[in-house]
């Protein structure tokens, strides 16, 4: 029985598309959708990241390219082809304060006072822009590759980071979106636990904890924390819109599971709220049609009475009325745009779903479950249930395509009666070296000298120590005996 705990899961486009995902205490996994006979295993999975893992991102044109996490925001950037990773440097306070110091120290070398008023500006300013820059990971850091160029890399922590170098060189384009409470932040980050803190990162508060960026428009950005605001920029950074006022009917301060931009319309965006963590179990999930200026819900026809609480909500790339969400209980889907829903987990047990993706190209359903692992399922025939075939009452859906390909070696598939392994000679260094005759005996007599020396001076320490020089010492003699030198090193004669 699978019992994985995955937080989110993604899709690339190979032939079979490969899935990716982050666990709980068990790192990233990255592994085939279908194989082309037999049983998908464990064995056909790989784990490419370490701690708990989270987010993933996959690249749509270069399969060996991948973006994985560990907890609070400790992002990478893989090469599954190489082994090469490359650990994303999240901005520090440094990197606002260093150029307003250099600034400071160029004055005073060209003779101005430290009570000049420019010296004082730029210190007020080093102290703020610094202070800005300390940022809150949350455990669970969303981030993205832009599906507009694919060198652009956003995430979140307290504010919203974006890179034009495919991870790398992440700078701050907003202010802190949360509540920043000083109070929770104290707690969450130094005193949870009382006499014993209990700070590891899982409990770090004021943090982002939704982010997206719109199919349709470049640079059009969304963002939701853990404390209940909602945000959007329209252009990238540049200015940031308050929502949350806007959306009435959830209680303030809950917790922003998912913003979903639409596909298919520009000025549509869903929200998704969980609320269990302040015992409220309600199915929250809302759409705004214009922008964001007007919200209202879609939750009414969702089962409530259980732990019912929203962790995702999606939109179907080729069926704008076709929705899905993932609750603490399962999966449910709509064909009317949020009007009505149905239960929608034939074969799939109980289970809370943490995210939900859909592929483009194979109109299939991934499901990452916290507690069964990852589920997919081919919905092209509800992609093509629209309206009319619904008024029609009968309707042939377009066969599912057939498929042919190949499969990598991966190794061990017949080997035999009985299993083979040797050692090898690993990814360490080697040192190699030659000791002629004469210098040979005048490091034994050296290392007999010191030997003798640190004898004279006790202890049982010196005496193992001599014990193991002299047989260095006897090494080195016994090769000028036979009359030449040695080659040596790691694992030599």
């Amino acid at each position: 029985m699978a019992l994985g705990q995955f937080y989110d899961v993604s899709f690339n486009m190979d032939k079979p598309y490969r899935v990716c995902g982050g666990l709980q205490d068990n790192g990233t996994w990255c592994g085939p959708s279908r194989l082309a006979r037999g049983q998908l295993s464990q064995y056909h999975w790989a784990t490419i990241s370490g701690g708990d893992g989270f987010v993933t991102a996959q690249d749509p044109e270069n399969p060996d390219l991948v973006w994985a996490e560990s907890q609070g925001g400790n992002m990478r950037r893989l090469n599954l082809a190489t082994g090469e990773s490359t650990t994303l440097q999240k901005p520090g306070w440094e990197d606002a304060w260093r150029p307003l110091q250099d600034s400071i120290v160029l004055l005073l070398e060209a003779g101005a006072d430290e009570g000049d008023p420019r010296i004082a500006d730029l210190q007020a300013r080093a102290t703020a822009d610094s202070a800005s820059h300390i940022m809150r990971w949350n455990w669970n850091t969303p981030f993205f590759q832009s599906v507009h160029d694919r060198s652009h890399f956003y995430a979140a922590g307290s504010s919203v980071v974006k890179s034009t170098n495919w991870g790398e060189d992440l700078a701050i384009i907003s202010p802190d979106l949360s509540y920043a409470d000083p109070e929770k932040i104290e707690v969450s980050t130094r005193t949870t636990g009382g006499i014993t803190p209990d700070v590891t990162g899982a409990e770090t508060h004021a943090t982002i904890t939704a982010l997206a960026e719109s199919p349709l428009v470049q640079g059009r950005l969304f963002a939701g924390t853990d404390d209940g605001r909602v945000w959007t920029s329209p252009d990238d950074g540049g200015e940031w819109i308050e929502l949350t006022a806007r959306i009435a009917g959830v209680p303030e301060g809950t917790y922003v599971s998912r913003v979903e931009p639409s596909r298919h319309d520009r000025d549509r965006v869903y929200v998704s709220f969980d609320g269990h963590r302040t015992n409220d179990f309600t199915p929250y999930v809302f759409v705004s049609d214009d922008g964001g200026d007007t919200f209202r819900s879609i939750a009414a026809g969702l089962p409530t009475g259980a732990p019912d609480f929203v962790h995702v909500v999606r939109e179907d790339p080729r069926n704008q009325n076709l929705l899905f969400v993932g609750t603490d209980l399962g999966v449910y889907a709509s064909l009317d745009r949020g009007g009505s829903w149905r239960r929608f987990m034939e074969s799939m047990p109980t289970v809370p779903v943490h995210d939900l993706r859909i592929h483009p190209r194979d109109r299939e359903l991934i499901a990452g479950t916290h507690g069964r692992s990852i589920w997919i399922v081919d919905i092209a025939p509800l992609q093509d249930l629209t309206g009319n075939v619904l008024a029609d009452g009968a309707a042939a859906f377009e066969p599912a395509p057939a498929y042919q390909f190949g499969e990598p070696a991966r190794g061990g598939e017949s080997y035999g009666q009985a299993w083979f392994s040797r050692p090898t000679p690993g990814a360490t260094g080697r040192i190699s070296y030659y000791v002629g005759e004469e210098i040979a005996a005048a490091l034994a007599e050296e290392a007999a000298g010191d030997d003798q020396e640190m004898a004279q001076r006790g202890g049982g320490q010196g005496g193992d120590q001599a014990q193991a020089r002299g047989q260095r010492g006897a090494g080195a003699g016994q090769a000028a005996a036979r009359g030449g030198g040695r080659p040596g090193g790691p694992g030599g004669p």
